[in-house]
């Protein structure tokens, strides 16, 4: 996750609290996975609250454990995030450059 300049999970597998979320591919554990990172990262001093909800559910379905489950193209080229008004690529570079600045301070 450039945003963050961190991984998505720490490892690969099953044993990964993270991962094992991912796997779950649920309401309840795409929440408790932003909780996860948002406690993760406040101990690091940085807030992704400047992340918006699109941006974390387009990230959860583009990891999506299941490849019959995963975001397909089309879908990718539909998605609410993507297609909203208040979205802009120079929007989204700024959000983007915003995030990154809170990781490296």
């Amino acid at each position: 996750m450039t945003v963050l300049k961190s991984y998505p999970f720490r490892a690969a597998n099953k044993d990964d609290k993270y991962y094992q979320l991912i796997i779950e591919n649920s309401p309840e554990s795409f929440d408790t996975y932003w909780l996860l990172m948002k406690q993760r990262f406040k101990k690091r001093s940085v807030s992704i609250e400047v992340i918006s909800d699109g941006f974390k559910n387009l990230i959860f379905r583009l990891l999506c454990y299941d490849r019959n489950k995963r975001i397909t193209i089309e879908e990718l080229e539909n998605d609410k995030w993507l297609n909203s008004p208040d979205f802009s690529k120079s929007k989204t570079r700024k959000e983007l450059a915003f995030a990154y600045m809170q990781v490296i301070k």
